[in-house]
């Protein structure tokens, strides 16, 4: 189903806008109910799966003539897009949260952290953690089925999948007889990532010395606020107000990968909505008459300026590398100069 419905409005409004909704049954899925006694190598495949999408996409246009040496056009738009799981076959699964179905394809799972453990004592009347050895300072996880130790029936959903769920842009054009300039902004809404996950490749560029000697290890972690560092740590320098965090940015610095506080949590997500100044431009037409004598209709200058700013809450990289942190290429900012003849 899509509804669409596209205006203009006293000749200088112009919008288009669209709502969908798209049911797809009968998804080709591998199939996971099928009982042991058939006798079956590997399970089959069957068209059994079902998802509903749904969303709005639309732009908006404004223009306006002050007189004929002067008008300016603003602009936007937007697409708005989410999913839900109608049904995927699963095994019987040991707990409601474990299902696809009813939630987001591809949606996050991952532990709820209650913070950094303090002390042994908090340690040892806390429900044991399975994934190695955890030492005060370590993250602290959720017992959320009660049974007294943390694994992996503990994790819960926790995010939708790392494509952002709305973008927008917005921007306009102002012209002055031959002068041109124009901007434009871009942006996403609320999309959660992950600082550090689960056997992630990419936590070598957030957790301190996390492949020993190699990868990054950033300048704040240099900083003793931002780390969790022991009461009795012998380093003078290092005021006492500042030992023990228990809101500190890394948890217990080790030498090598931590498996309790490599997984996947709510201590290390982060929102990477942002908004970029994504182009500047600046164009101007010559068309004098010693330009003409030369054969040429005109001359049309531009400096386009990309990337130049971004508003965001990721800081330490690019917001749309921010789920790699900083592992790959960030966009360049770019300033270009150009010149288009016509004869």
């Amino acid at each position: 189903m899509d509804l669409g419905i596209e205006g203009n409005l006293w000749g200088k409004i112009d919008f288009t806008i669209d709502f969908f909704r798209d049911i797809r049954d009968g998804i080709f899925q591998e199939r996971k109910q099928v009982p042991d006694f058939v006798g079956l190598v590997s399970m089959p495949y069957g068209n059994v799966g079902s998802m509903e999408s749904w969303g709005s996409d639309g732009n908006i246009s404004f223009t306006q003539r002050i007189n004929k040496d002067m008008d300016f056009t603003i602009r936007g738009n937007f697409t708005y897009s989410t999913n839900k799981v109608k049904y995927f076959e699963e095994a019987d699964n040991k707990y409601e949260y474990y299902s696809a179905s009813g939630r987001p394809y591809n949606y996050q799972k991952g532990y709820i952290a209650l913070g950094l453990f303090s002390d042994q004592e908090e340690i040892d009347n806390s429900p044991k953690q399975t994934f190695g050895d955890y030492m005060p300072g370590d993250i602290k996880y959720k017992d959320v089925n009660g049974d007294g130790m943390i694994n992996s029936d503990d994790r819960v959903p926790l995010s939708y999948s790392d494509y952002p769920r709305l973008s927008y842009g917005f921007g306009g054009e102002f012209r002055w007889k031959k002068l041109r300039v124009g901007v434009l902004f871009n942006g996403i809404g609320n999309t959660t990532y992950y600082r550090a996950y689960t056997d992630g490749k990419d936590n070598v560029g957030y957790i301190p010395f996390y492949e020993e000697k190699y990868g990054n290890i950033l300048t704040i972690a240099a900083d003793p606020a931002n780390r969790w560092i022991p009461a009795d740590y012998d380093d003078t320098s290092i005021p006492a107000a500042l030992r023990e965090n228990p809101n500190a940015l890394f948890p217990r610095l080790s030498y090598g990968k931590n498996n309790n506080n490599s997984q996947t949590s709510t201590f290390w997500q982060g929102n990477r909505r942002y908004l970029r100044l994504q182009e500047l431009s600046l164009y101007y037409t010559l068309d004098l008459p010693f330009v003409r004598k030369c054969g040429i209709n005109n001359i049309d200058l531009a400096i386009i300026a990309n990337n130049l700013c971004t508003w965001d809450n990721v800081k330490l990289f690019d917001p749309d590398q921010a789920a790699s942190n900083g592992r790959k290429y960030p966009i360049p900012g770019r300033v270009s100069f150009q010149a288009t003849i016509t004869f």
